[in-house]
C-alpha cells in the first residue's frame, strides 16, 4: 500500500505539471455554450439533459436552453484515496459505487482508506440531496436519450459510475457531454460502450479541470437552486 505521503506527492506533481495551461473557458457558463453547439449538431430520441451537480449545473442550462430539453439532477460524488478531494478511486452515485481498479492496484488495496472514501462519498450525496431536495427526480428512462453533463472528465469514474447508473434506468442512448476531457478517460468510456461529446481533450499526464477555466469557484447549494429556477 502507498503512503498518504506518497499519494500527496503524486497530487503535488500532476498540479505542477498543467500550473502553467492557460485557461481554455472564461467560466462553466460560457463552456457549457460552446458544448451546446455541438450537441445541437445531433438529433435524439425524446432527450433529457442530466446534470452533475453542483458544477454540471451552469454547464448543463446553455444545453437545455439549446436543446429545448428538460433538466434534472442526477447525483454523483468522488471516493477520495487522499486528502486532496478533486482525486479520486472511483465514485459513488444513489445507485451505487464505481471502484477504479486501476487506482486500487497501483496504490494497494486498503480497506480502511477505501471504506472512509466510501462513506465520505456516500455523505456528500445524502447532504447534496438534501440541500436540493426540491428539484424534480429523474423521470421514467426507457427509450429516452439521457445526455450527461459535467464540468470536466478528469479520472472519468465519476462520469462512468452515473452512465452505468443511468444504462441501470433503461436509457436507450447515453451521452456523455463535458467542455473538458482527459484522452483516456474518453477511451475508458468508450470501451464501456459510452457516446461523449466533448469541446476539447487533452491526454496531459497532470489533467486537472479546474485549469481550463479562468473561473471556477466553488457553487453553494442556494447558488445551485437559483440557477435552476432563473
Amino acid at each position: 500500500m502507498k503512503s498518504e505521503h506518497f499519494i500527496e506527492g503524486l497530487v503535488s506533481e500532476s498540479i505542477k505539471l498543467v500550473a502553467e495551461t492557460p485557461p481554455l473557458f472564461p467560466d462553466r457558463t460560457q463552456a457549457g455554450k460552446q458544448l451546446a453547439e455541438i450537441l445541437a449538431q445531433d438529433t435524439y430520441t425524446d432527450p433529457v439533459i442530466v446534470a452533475i451537480p453542483k458544477g454540471g449545473v451552469p454547464v448543463a442550462l446553455p444545453i437545455q436552453d439549446r436543446l429545448k430539453a428538460p433538466l434534472y439532477l442526477f447525483f454523483a460524488a468522488k471516493i477520495p484515496f487522499s486528502s486532496d478531494r478533486r482525486f479520486g478511486i472511483g465514485a459513488m452515485t444513489t445507485v451505487g459505487p464505481y471502484l477504479n481498479d486501476e487506482l486500487i492496484d497501483l496504490f494497494g488495496s486498503d480497506d480502511e482508506r477505501i471504506k472512509s472514501g466510501l462513506e465520505y462519498a456516500s455523505e456528500v450525496i445524502k447532504r447534496n440531496m438534501a440541500e436540493l431536495d426540491q428539484i424534480s427526480p429523474l423521470p421514467d428512462l426507457e427509450g429516452k436519450t439521457a445526455i450527461l453533463v459535467d464540468d470536466g472528465i478528469s479520472t472519468g469514474y465519476t462520469a462512468l459510475a452515473a452512465a452505468t447508473s443511468l444504462k441501470s434506468l433503461h436509457a436507450q442512448r447515453i451521452i456523455v457531454a463535458s467542455p473538458v476531457a482527459n484522452t483516456s478517460s474518453l477511451s475508458r468510456l468508450l470501451s464501456k460502450g459510452f457516446e461523449h461529446v466533448v469541446v476539447h481533450q487533452s491526454d496531459s499526464p497532470g489533467f486537472i479541470v479546474d485549469n481550463f477555466y479562468r473561473a471556477f469557484p466553488d457553487l453553494s447549494p442556494l447558488e445551485v437552486r437559483d440557477m435552476l429556477v432563473a
